[in-house]
């Protein structure tokens, strides 16, 4: 018996033994030991209930829920119910239950009697009633979130929202199916293109067809999706007719916002669609690709236009605006066998179209708009200038500029062979072809006098750029048909071998200022107040960029200096891209235009909430948005909303630029590129490159470079490593304080220079992200509890500087009071739980408790608002707001940081709609808030970001009017009337004056807008 007893004890104590560790192993955060060793311990003592409690608590850390949910019922089974000592450990044991429940219910719905029963025993009455709430959600609910959050606005809304139109892109035009390499990343073989070509048709990826969908966000002129068409077909004419050509797929997707730009490439589209129908051997001299072609030419490249192309312009105008006029009554999309253009875009395109129908008939000559003085490009350097008509100098510069070329190669070869890095390089590469290097080095900078004479007559167009400084026009190809005295003059330039005298040059531009046309596709009639023609830059360097040496196309040896010339070599090439791929038998074009905010989009596509072809493609291996990224969030809104559009695979990407903000980020400029790119991923998305990929599942596939530089980056569905817990957890408090609290600028340049303009919104597309990596829910969910309930713990400070110091990522985790955003986060919280894990808390609001508010506001100082630079406004609600917000309760070392309660009524809300011309601010609130805030007689104001300070008369919150429920938007209920008087000129000037104090005190000096 004693025997008996001992051994008992013994095993009693070695599991205890074994819980001890185990409970040093979850102190630690290593999960899975300590699943080990509780369930070795729990083998040991299988009526001890402690043992399951412990290893269900683990399996809960390490998501493994369906484990932990049964651990926690056999934990459950053990616990009798009139054991007094039990009490404890069953209490807990239900709430982690139920937890899991609604877990396990969220990803797989056969759980939902098992979540609600679990649910139905827990014993506090608010925390079940929550618990039920969520255990019976319906499996509908996510699709109707998706259209709930859809619906609310992504940034903070500015006083003015005005869509900048500009005509003409400046990037180098580039091919979607290529990748510039590094200088490190040649390729192996030394006749190879920098310009790599990821994708080929000869080699369909894993033995499928060749389907390719790449989307352009802020398509701007179509520049790079033109040059992409023309590569496509160079490779499909290599092809021919094998196999793999007929299987060849094509989707491009084409976002813009502003519907002026979308209806130019319309027509641009068009134009080449129906030029693409003439066999290519006939269009020198079809008399109908001829008027294409010169119509394509001066639209596309040009500030004004012959009549001969304006003619063409107004039949392609007619053609369209017939179809998208026709397509939008009926509110059907717009479509062809290689165009879809949606209702909704179809309805914006219509009065751009026809505001330039109305130009093109009442449109003044070139005279009436030319300014004193359109620039060109650089052009040739001042020392081959040659003075008009001289043609023993334009000789002379020629053979000096040759010569300059074949010092630039002697050089060139030079720093190949004395350079050791250069020279290192350039052996091995020599090696691996069987040659030595100096004659390696003789391949790569070999160039005959054939190849030299075709660098010189590249798009240059010596004549034609030296003529247009005083003609400020391209030259026309002879069908143009100018009158005769004009096409004089013309031939001389077309000739290439000399310039006309400059008052022969002077003659002409009188002449054509009377007759030729203003380029009205550039102009847009809410866009207006800028010079219709200093909008477009010179077009020679243009046209040199859209024919890169890929293309196949080389210039001919004999002087060709007539940039026509080459512009319709070009689309040329563009037409037979369409023309070869439509006639694939897979379908093989298929260009999609939308009208939307490109971000949006994507989340519309991510989420299946916009009106699209199902057949259309959701997974893109190409993304392209240029800089766009600078104006709606940077990287943060690169991560959350483009990268997970991409396909899983290597070779598809995202690439994107910051030209706005190139010059700010931390680190020397060509010495610390990866400083400077870490700067700008601290500011935006609060990590650094390295943790970009555990953080967002985003990895760069380039060498990082100088920020106005492209940048690549590529999906990865499972990231190489994770967050640590308290890092992850650091890293999502630090995105919440700054999506709710941007910064105080210290200046209207800072403010313009880096745009933090995503609403709150933006935190649970980071929440959502990190989902999809597989980071465990209940932790998560814990993140967006603690923030509802106030008790955030290890938070990042409010900053106070801009770009945000990297040094700040060293900062010790801190308490943030969480309180003035809680209207707003609450709302958002609700609306997003659905789509991404339960939430259990009593803060929680119910779905049917929101209600959509609309008040009218009189924002006043009309003066103030047409002064200052763009800038975006969130909403204060609060008792007795004080003027100056920055000062006192948003000042991070007294109110928000180191306390839980920042002793304020203060709240925060940044997603809103705001309709400028009526003045009507429509949001969400939970109604229980709402009706204490009126009950308090709270108040409620827009708050100017950069002065953080009131903007406008404050409105009672009484005067707020229901106009819908979370679903509802009903338009036609009656606002109140604001109850303001209007400020006094004195007022308005006081109150100037009072903010521009507030801006120099911040600056230290005078504000460096205020000239402006």
């Amino acid at each position: 018996m004693a025997s008996s007893s001992k051994s008992q004890l013994e095993v009693k104590a070695k599991a205890g033994a074994l819980k001890a560790k185990g409970n040093e192993k979850y102190k630690a955060l290593k999960y899975d030991e300590a699943i080990r060793l509780y369930k070795a311990a729990a083998a040991l003592q299988p009526t001890e209930p402690v043992y399951l409690s412990n290893l269900s608590a683990a399996q809960l850390e390490a998501g493994q829920y369906a484990a932990a949910f049964d651990s926690c019922n056999q934990g459950l089974s053990l616990i009798s119910t009139t054991d007094p000592g039990g009490t404890a450990l069953r209490a807990k044991l239900i709430v982690r239950r139920a937890k899991l429940g609604r877990f396990l219910h969220a990803v797989d719905p056969t759980y939902f009697d098992r979540a609600v029963a679990a649910c139905d025993e827990l014993e506090n009455g608010e925390f079940q009633r929550a618990a039920l709430h969520r255990a019976r959600i319906a499996q509908g609910t996510e699709e109707l979130a998706n259209f709930r959050i859809a619906s609310l606005p992504r940034y903070r809304q500015p006083r003015k929202p005005v869509l900048e139109h500009y005509g003409v892109g400046h990037d180098e035009a580039n091919s979607i199916f290529r990748v510039q390499n590094d200088d490190d990343e040649k390729p192996a073989d030394g006749d190879s293109h920098p310009n790599e070509k990821r994708f080929h048709m000869c080699i369909p990826r894993d033995g499928k067809p060749f389907d390719f969908s790449a989307m352009f966000v802020g398509i701007g002129d179509a520049r790079h999706l033109l040059v992409s068409l023309a590569d496509i077909g160079v490779d499909l004419k290599n092809l021919g007719n094998k196999d793999p050509a007929q299987l060849v797929k094509v989707h491009f997707c084409l976002i813009d916002v502003h519907p002026t730009a979308l209806a130019r490439d319309l027509i641009v589209h068009m134009a080449l669609d129906e030029l693409s129908k003439i066999p290519s051997s006939v269009r020198a001299d079809d008399p109908r690709a001829k008027d294409l072609f010169l119509m394509l030419h001066y639209v596309y490249w040009g500030t004004t236009m012959p009549p001969a192309a304006n003619a063409i312009l107004e039949e392609q105008l007619s053609g369209l605006y017939s179809s998208v006029k026709q397509a939008a009554k009926k509110g059907e999309a717009l479509e062809r066998d290689w165009l879809y253009v949606d209702h909704k875009t179809a309805e914006s395109v219509v009065p751009k179209l026809k505001f330039w129908i109305k130009k093109g008939k009442t449109a003044t000559t070139f005279r009436d708009i030319l300014p004193s003085k359109i620039e060109s490009d650089p052009g040739p350097l001042p020392g081959h200038r040659p003075p008009t008509g001289d043609s023993t100098y334009i000789a002379d510069a020629r053979a000096k500029k040759r010569q300059d070329d074949l010092d630039g190669i002697a050089n060139a070869r030079k720093h190949m062979l004395e350079d050791p890095v250069k020279r290192a390089t350039y052996t091995k590469q020599a090696q691996e072809r069987g040659l030595s290097l100096e004659d390696y080095i003789d391949r790569l900078t070999q160039i005959t006098p054939e190849e030299l004479a075709r660098m010189e007559n590249a798009p240059n167009s010596f004549m034609e750029r030296e003529a247009f400084d005083i003609l400020k026009v391209m030259v026309p190809p002879a069908h143009a048909k100018e009158p005769k005295a004009l096409e004089k003059v013309f031939k001389v330039i077309r000739a290439g071998r000399s310039i006309p005298r400059k008052e022969m040059l002077e003659a002409a531009h009188r002449a054509i200022s009377e007759r030729w046309i203003p380029n009205y596709t550039l102009l847009d009639e809410l866009w207006m107040n800028m010079c219709h023609v200093e909008n477009c830059h010179c077009p020679f360097e243009g046209v040199k960029s859209m024919l890169p040496d890929y293309l196949g196309y080389k210039c001919p040896a004999e002087v060709q200096d007539c940039i026509y010339r080459f512009s319709a070599v070009f689309f040329g090439l563009v037409a037979d891209g369409m023309e070869r791929l439509r006639a694939r038998k897979s379908g093989g074009l298929k260009i999609e235009v939308m009208r939307a905010d490109g971000y949006a989009a994507m989340d519309g596509i991510r989420m299946r909430t916009l009106s699209r072809d199902e057949t259309f493609p959701v997974l893109f291996d190409r993304i392209h948005a240029s800089n766009v990224p600078d104006y709606i969030g940077g990287y943060l809104a690169n991560f959350t909303s483009a990268i997970p559009l991409l396909k899983p695979h290597p070779a598809a990407y995202f690439t994107s630029c910051s030209l706005l903000n190139s010059n700010v980020w931390e680190g020397k400029l060509m010495a610390e590129f990866s400083k400077s790119l870490d700067s700008a991923l601290w500011t935006y998305a609060a990590v650094t490159l390295a943790e970009t990929p555990a953080a967002y599942g985003a990895q760069i596939c380039c060498v990082p470079s100088y920020a106005g530089c492209y940048h690549t980056f590529c999906r990865l569905e499972t990231p190489p490593s994770r967050l640590s817990r308290p890092h992850l957890l650091t890293f999502l408090y630090t995105v919440f304080i700054r999506m709710v609290l941007p910064v105080r600028y210290k200046s209207y340049n800072d403010a313009l220079s880096i745009r933090e303009v995503q609403n709150a919104q933006a935190f649970f597309r980071v929440l959502e992200t990190v989902k999809r990596l597989g980071y465990q829910t209940h932790l998560l969910a814990e993140v967006v509890e603690s923030i509802l309930e106030n008790r955030v713990t290890n938070g990042f400070a409010p900053h106070d500087a801009v770009p945000i110091p990297l040094e700040t990522r060293h900062n010790s985790p801190c308490v943030v009071c969480t309180t003035p955003f809680l209207a707003e986060f609450e709302v958002a919280a609700a609306m997003w739980e659905p789509r991404l894990f339960p939430i259990c808390s009593t803060a929680l609001p119910a779905l049917d408790s929101i209600v959509r508010y609309a008040v009218k506001m009189d924002l006043g100082m009309e003066h103030m608002n047409y002064t200052m630079p763009p800038t975006h406004f969130v909403m204060a609600l609060g008792f007795a707001l004080p003027k100056d917000l920055d000062g006192g309760i948003l000042d991070p070392r007294k109110r928000l940081v180191g306390t839980r309660n920042c002793g304020t009524s203060l709240q925060i809300v940044s997603t809103f709609d705001f309709d400028p011309d009526k003045g009507v601010v429509t949001f969400l609130l939970a109604r229980s808030r709402a009706e204490n805030f009126i009950k308090l007689g709270y108040e409620l104001t827009m708050i100017n970001m950069v002065f953080w300070r009131v903007h406008g008369w404050k409105v009672k919150c009484s005067e707020m009017e229901v106009v819908g429920d979370v679903d509802r938007w009903d338009k036609d209920v009656a606002l109140r009337q604001p109850k303001h008087r209007e400020l006094s000129a004195k007022e308005e000037s006081e109150f100037l004056d009072d903010m521009m104090r507030s801006d120099v005190s911040r600056s230290k000096g005078r504000p460096d807008w205020a000239d402006s």
